[in-house]
């Protein structure tokens, strides 16, 4: 895995923290919906799927999360994304 983050990443654009109005904007735009309460609701599909980004959930993980939430904790990597 540490080959794939050997390349630079160079993405064609990018969108540094959109305001929530662009978001719902651009939800809207590709099929989304208020709901009564004034919430958006959105359906996903997945579009790929990478086999080594694939995280499998397995029967025993509750013991990860119940019994060892220390352990867990050290050993899932997370993304961290700025709240709006």
């Amino acid at each position: 895995m540490h080959d794939i983050l050997a390349k630079e990443f160079k993405p064609k654009r990018i969108i540094d923290n959109p305001s929530e109005e662009k978001l719902r904007e651009w939800a809207l735009e590709q099929g989304g919906v208020i709901t009564e309460f004034g919430n958006l609701s959105v359906v996903t599909t997945v579009r790929n799927r990478i086999a080594k980004f694939t995280e499998v959930a397995r029967e025993d993980s509750w013991l990860y999360t119940l019994r060892f939430p220390d352990t867990y904790r050290r050993e899932v990597k997370r993304i961290l994304l700025e709240s709006l």
